[in-house]
């Protein structure tokens, strides 16, 4: 039996609105506290949980190691009241996105949760491993970004017959959190950053 998780707080999350934003985050970056915010103002977010994952599937590079990046993401949303970083994907011993999800969700009955990214997740989310189970399970958000219209055709996942679209902002301060919907959002300034650069000393947070 898994020990207890100190999210696992049934009063504390009952009714709340809750952004997934899953990554490596190797390290956290600017642009990723300005997705988390964007979704967070776009869908009147109660909280938004990183969900800091063990290893990106998708990634050839052997990520840094989970503790390092955890402290790295608690320093990266210091002070923001509506942010928490959590491990857990690898508290569940989950190995996909999905297979977390489906350990995530039952635990939390009374939360709704919609799953965060930026554009360049939804250019590959159709290479996730059971991607189209993901999105029946809880909606989505991504941030986009200029050219959006071009940018959001493209996306390989749009061409899934049943999945509805909406473009943010379109006059509801608060819309419902319904699986199978994709929210679209775009918002300026952007903020130009990436893991890599910073690896590679090319910026800091």
């Amino acid at each position: 039996m898994l020990p207890p998780n100190p999210l696992e707080d049934g009063a504390r999350w009952r009714g709340a609105r809750v952004g997934l934003f899953g990554g490596s985050f190797d390290p956290p970056h600017a642009g990723h506290r300005h997705v988390a915010r964007a979704a967070r103002a776009a869908l009147a977010l109660d909280a938004v949980w990183w969900l800091v994952s063990p290893q990106n599937p998708l990634k050839d590079r052997r990520a840094s190691t989970l503790g390092a990046r955890m402290q790295q993401v608690r320093a990266a949303i210091s002070g923001q009241t509506r942010m928490v970083a959590t491990d857990l994907e690898a508290y569940f011993g989950t190995r996909t996105t999905e297979g977390a999800l489906r350990a995530i969700l039952p635990r939390f009955p009374g939360a709704q949760f919609v799953w965060i990214g930026g554009m360049d997740t939804a250019a590959s989310l159709h290479r996730w491993d059971r991607w189209q189970a993901l999105l029946a399970l809880l909606p989505t958000f991504y941030l986009t970004r200029p050219p959006a219209g071009s940018l959001v055709r493209r996306a390989p996942f749009r061409c899934l017959g049943g999945q509805r679209h909406v473009f943010l902002p379109n006059g509801q301060p608060r819309p419902p959190l319904v699986p199978g919907t994709t929210y679209w959002a775009l918002t300026t300034p952007m903020v130009e950053a990436s893991s890599t650069a910073l690896r590679a000393g090319a910026g800091v947070l």
